[in-house]
């Protein structure tokens, strides 16, 4: 499963950033890694961005974006 494909206040774990080296990064350093626990809350109004709550952060994450983001079932 994909974070993309949660649903409305789903959680999961983060199983791997399934993402090119500089996106990879940049999940990174903004605390969205591997083992990190993710919420999806809710879409904008024309389905993209969404926004997840990671570790208790809020992000507004593009959908191509989340869908590079593997969780563990």
């Amino acid at each position: 499963m994909r974070a993309d494909e949660l649903a409305s206040g789903a959680c999961a774990k983060i199983a791997k950033i399934d993402a090119p080296a500089k996106l990879h990064d940049h999940f990174f350093h903004q605390g969205i890694y591997a083992g990190a626990k993710i919420c999806f809350l809710r879409c904008a109004p024309l389905h993209d961005p969404l926004l997840f709550e990671i570790e208790g952060i809020f992000f507004a994450i593009r959908r191509k974006d989340a869908h590079q983001i593997l969780l563990k079932e």
